[in-house]
């Protein structure tokens, strides 16, 4: 192998935050696919003879952090990427060198993303930069050899310095990242539950701002909209609110006498002049029938029956209408208690969302009064959950106000009430032991074993707990237990644990 290098070496995008190992001064740079680079080069320390730079590409954004690398070392002239690993060639591993041999096939866009793709460089990386790159490095696709053999074939090649290829060594500005772009998130499927309808109502909104995707609408606005979340409001006294500022309470339709109206506008079978429906009417007088007497009458025959049901889209005017109704299906089951269970086909929650639950509220209230029974849980299910541009920055500073800055860091069973149960840690008998048991007592699962590991996580992958708050706590006290059992000092669930160094509260 011919080297011709007289180049200063060392200069590395955040070497702290993405590591670089480096070698001899070569032309040469290894890029791995989901393999620790440490534990290669301690197995095989013979790369570092060979290679200048090695370092690993996990994800989609670190083909931003291998070209900041590639500029900043303008030796480098060609690239090996190693992708023998497992974990390379899973779903999830497949994704960001598909789109690094991808960009040196195809190009980049005046977008800065990758031809083809959906994938985006760092706008902070200047595009004539990037294009010099592709063309003057080679991508050399390393895919089933060891890296023995890797080794044997980086030998028997020629590889030396092309003068004619000599870049320039450029440096970029940090990259800014855009905080209205949705974060990762399994998309469609989201879980809202608190034990008041202003917290479940603000958990939806906070879901919206950091999941939803930025689309447009059928009117040409934009939204962020989360497709299908379902969000379960637990309180049975009057619904409770903060003092908020009157142009937010005014936007979200925090007004007491509107939202008594719209409650009754709810039970009404009268439609209003110059709307083109309300859910009263619809509810109460659709082709001329009550459907909330029906689902009263029925659940009085039948307390179990699963037929309570009410709709309000009506295909033969709502397919052409303009303003078909948003709230489309509405069920009630009894379970000792009323629960009423909603489904909105779209919902703008910001502006909506509190007004809709206020009526929803009050038909349950109705038909539990009519079946002399309790009121129980409301559940909603909102399939477009979405929240308009012009709301973008109300809702982040409520949620910021009132929820984000408001975080307790402390787990208290009493306010935060897993519906699942309590975990009861002991250590006995030279073991972890824990224990769920029901707020009755009654023991549901118990597991034993040495380590926090073992037994959080026969936990988490039963999804014996409901709230991550609980895991968090529970992980916590299982990790005192083990330190406890190791040290064999006492422990004592929910007390600070005293060793002879610290204490862990």
């Amino acid at each position: 192998m011919t080297l011709s290098i007289s180049k200063e070496q060392g200069t590395f995008y955040q070497p702290e935050k993405y590591p670089i190992i480096e070698g001899e001064q070569s032309p040469l740079a290894l890029c791995t696919c989901w393999s620790d680079t440490e534990t290669l080069i301690k197995m095989h320390p013979e790369i570092k003879m060979h290679i200048s730079i090695t370092g690993t590409l996990y994800s989609q954004e670190g083909i931003s952090i291998l070209l900041r690398n590639l500029l900043l070392n303008p030796s480098i002239q060609y690239v090996f990427v190693w992708r023998k690993s497992p974990l390379s060639n899973t779903e999830m591993g497949r994704k960001a060198w598909q789109a690094l041999f991808q960009l040196w096939k195809e190009g980049i866009t005046e977008e800065h993303i990758v031809t083809g793709t959906t994938i985006s460089i760092h706008k902070e990386i200047d595009l004539t930069c990037i294009r010099e790159l592709i063309e003057k490095v080679k991508l050399i696709d390393i895919d089933k050899q060891d890296i023995s053999e890797l080794i044997s074939a980086i030998k028997q090649h020629q590889f030396s310095f092309q003068e004619e290829n000599e870049r320039k060594k450029y440096s970029f500005p940090e990259p800014i990242r855009d905080t209205s772009k949705e974060l990762p998130s399994e998309e469609v499927g989201f879980l809202a539950r608190e034990n008041s309808l202003f917290l479940t109502w603000l958990r939806v909104v906070d879901f919206i701002l950091s999941y939803g995707k930025i689309k447009k609408t059928e009117y040409g606005s934009r939204q962020k909209e989360l497709q299908h979340i379902t969000w379960v409001i637990e309180e049975h006294e009057q619904p409770f609110f903060p003092k908020l500022p009157r142009n937010i309470e005014e936007i979200i339709g925090l007004d007491a006498k509107a939202l008594e109206n719209y409650s009754a506008c709810f039970l009404s079978p009268e439609k209003k002049e110059g709307v083109a429906y309300t859910y009263g009417e619809r509810l109460r007088d659709y082709h001329n029938i009550d459907q909330i007497a029906k689902m009263i009458e029925k659940l009085k025959k039948n307390a179990t029956t699963r037929r309570a049901i009410a709709i309000t889209f009506d295909p033969e005017k709502d397919y052409e209408s303009s303003s078909p109704p948003c709230l489309n299906h509405v069920q009630v089951m009894v379970d000792t208690k009323v629960n009423l269970f909603a489904t909105f086909r779209s919902h703008d929650i910001f502006k909506a969302g509190i007004s809709n639950t206020f009526g929803l509220l009050a038909l349950q209230d109705y038909i539990a009064k009519a079946l002399s029974l309790e009121k129980g849980v409301l559940s909603i299910t909102s399939h477009s959950a979405h929240i308009y541009e012009e709301e973008w920055k109300d809702a982040k500073d409520l949620v910021m106000c009132q929820l984000r800055e408001r975080i307790s860091t402390r787990f208290k069973e009493h306010r935060d009430l897993d519906p699942r149960g309590i975990v009861k840690i002991q250590v006995l008998n030279n073991a972890i032991q824990a224990t769920l048991l029901s707020y009755e007592g009654e023991e549901l699962f118990t597991f034993v074993g040495k380590t926090c590991r073992e037994l959080i996580m026969k936990f988490a992958k039963l999804h014996l707990l409901s709230r991550a708050d609980h895991y968090c706590d529970i992980t916590i006290e299982l990790m005192k237990a083990e330190i406890a059992l190791n040290m064999h000092i006492p422990y004592q669930q929910d007390k600070p644990l005293e060793t002879p160094l610290f204490s862990i509260k």
